[in-house]
């Protein structure tokens, strides 16, 4: 049961429109979705070492969490590659891509000067 929540937790989280989310979209939109696919692996494998319980004796329990939360991240960043994706097949113009990276940029800005003015 608990696996279920933490999982369920972890897709919201992972949702977010962080970093290495939009970059996945931003790589679906600007070069198709089999590279960014290819760069959403490296971003997983890098993940994967952070996780890794070979690195240190740490408990099952906490590398089971470490892993559904890669399972997780795998999923969103698939979602927002797709997304890209179907955004390059929109057809925008070079014009509109710009200004769609520009929009991604504000989102993560401002997302930065809220988690920079909280009391928390």
């Amino acid at each position: 049961m608990w696996l279920a929540v933490f999982f369920g937790a972890s897709v919201l989280v992972a949702l977010t429109p962080g970093a290495n989310n939009l970059l996945g979209m931003h790589r679906g939109v600007h070069h198709g979705p089999l590279r960014a696919s290819t760069a959403l692996l490296g971003r997983l494998a890098a993940f994967s070492l952070m996780v890794d319980p070979a690195r240190g004796p740490i408990p099952l329990q906490l590398a089971t969490l470490g892993a559904v939360y890669l399972a997780a991240e795998a999923l969103a960043g698939t979602a927002y590659v797709a997304l890209g994706a179907g955004i390059r097949k929109a057809g925008l113009t070079r014009r509109a891509k710009a200004r769609l990276d520009k929009g991604t940029a504000a989102v993560l800005f401002g997302m930065a000067g809220v988690l920079a003015t909280s009391r928390t």
